[in-house]
């Protein structure tokens, strides 16, 4: 793919005389194919400045090249485009909007992703769990566990997103497919805390913040009417998930 004229107009205008930066859209241009309101959407939240920049332990805990592939996958801050009000404070509604806006969703983690499901269910023992978010990276050829936290980031944290990834390791992942990565989303973290939790781990985790984009991009507004018929169906399998998990809490009759 040839980059149009205008798109160089618009990369030299925003980065100025930086050419790594500069070079960096030209060359995820080139890969990812993207139009003109893409690339002013990259352009203007920062991509440049946001990949690589979340926490995590992959240079110690995955072979390379793949722990630097990862780590320059994964980004800090994450910036989802939610096309409706809801309160960031609730795990369940933001969950549930990254899965109505998964186009975009996918497009915010980066290319090479497929989205394999939410709430997935998994059974341990007796006893049921429901990961957030699970996707695959189809070059890596590994699945990607992601959890939500609408507050702070905690230690504890870490130990559930590891009990997760072990399960898709077990229980999901094939002969061919390598090790799972988890990526943890929270609203803000410290960054020292977070040191100390990856260093107190064996798997291969990052930690980021993510954000609400204020505007949804051009290509969100577009496919509005799409988004709609989409957040139905999510809306109607949350209920079945609620439902059952609301039968299954009731006591048995005498």
């Amino acid at each position: 793919m040839k980059v149009p004229w205008r798109h160089h107009s618009r990369i030299i205008d925003k980065c100025g005389g930086d050419a790594e930066k500069a070079y960096f859209y030209v060359c995820e241009t080139i890969a990812e194919g993207w139009s003109r309101n893409r690339l002013e959407d990259e352009l203007n939240s920062d991509l440049y400045g946001r990949k690589g920049k979340a926490m995590d332990n992959f240079a110690d805990k995955l072979p390379p090249p793949d722990s630097k592939v990862v780590h320059e996958l994964v980004m800090s801050p994450y910036l989802f485009a939610m096309d409706e009000s809801f309160g960031m404070e609730d795990e369940r509604a933001v969950e549930q909007m990254l899965v109505r806006n998964i186009t975009r969703t996918l497009t915010e983690l980066g290319g090479g992703f497929a989205y394999v499901g939410h709430q997935v269910r998994i059974q341990v023992g007796e006893e049921e769990f429901f990961p957030d978010l699970i996707f695959y990276h189809l070059a890596l050829r590994r699945y990607f566990v992601i959890e939500l936290k609408t507050r702070k980031f905690e230690p504890g944290d870490l130990g559930q997103l590891g009990f997760y990834m072990t399960c898709v390791d077990r229980q999901i992942n094939h002969e061919w497919d390598a090790s799972t990565v988890g990526l943890l989303l929270c609203k803000s973290h410290d960054k020292t805390v977070v040191e100390y939790a990856l260093a107190n781990t064996e798997r291969p985790m990052g930690v980021a913040q993510y954000e609400r984009m204020k505007t949804p991009p051009e290509e969100l507004r577009v496919t509005a009417a799409s988004i709609a018929r989409l957040a139905a169906v999510v809306d109607e399998t949350y209920a079945k998930i609620d439902k059952k998990n609301a039968t299954a809490e009731q006591p048995l009759a005498e």
